[in-house]
């Protein structure tokens, strides 16, 4: 399963917007061993599944049901009960935005959560799970205009500013690397807002 997943990830290494294979394995080459891992992006669930290492119970925090706005926090409380671990939240960009005062309690108490929002600039679980519930049905051209967030866009890396948090954009996957390190490194909240491409 290993070798696929490498595979796969190989042929789709430099598209652009960024993909999830490339995306989670940059990911697990950049943080460090222990790091704890919070995360709210049901879509990106399989890849993070495949490519991300997690060899230490306690270290991977996600929910069971399909309710929204607690990765945000979650995170939080997560690097509060432990704050001898680095915390990384992966957030979906819609996820994010129903908690999206969790990044004003990161700053005012200094909580060094890394948050890397996974923007493919839509609510793409809607849109996968109206696809899979249809099984051969093509998606309605309506579907469109209801899970999309864009016009305007959501760039995370303006929102965190407006907090008090260094934040970055990345579109390229050159750039992934090094804003991922410059965020674990900084030794306080940060935000990247990483722009892939959509699951389906």
């Amino acid at each position: 399963m290993r070798e696929n997943a490498e595979k796969q990830a190989r042929e789709q290494w430099d598209s652009v917007p960024i993909s999830l294979p490339r995306f989670m394995k940059e990911i697990q080459e950049t943080i460090k061993p222990g790091t704890v891992i919070v995360t709210e992006a049901f879509t990106a669930w399989p890849d993070l599944r495949r490519y991300l290492e997690i060899s230490e119970p306690g270290t991977l925090f996600t929910l069971q049901a399909g309710a929204l706005g607690w990765g945000m926090p979650g995170a939080l409380g997560v690097q509060l009960a432990l704050p001898e671990r680095p915390v990384v939240a992966l957030i979906g960009e819609g996820a994010g935005m129903y908690a999206i005062q969790a990044l004003w309690t990161a700053a005012h108490y200094n909580i060094p959560v890394t948050y890397i929002i996974i923007n493919n600039a839509s609510y793409d679980t809607l849109r996968v799970n109206w696809i899979t519930s249809r099984g051969r049905e093509p998606e309605p051209e309506w579907l469109r205009n209801y899970v999309e967030l864009e016009k305007p866009d959501l760039d995370y890396s303006k929102i965190a500013g407006a907090f008090g948090i260094r934040g970055r954009r990345v579109e390229k996957p050159a750039e992934l690397v090094s804003a991922l390190k410059e965020a674990l490194q900084s030794g306080e909240p940060a935000v990247v807002d990483v722009a892939t491409k959509p699951v389906g």
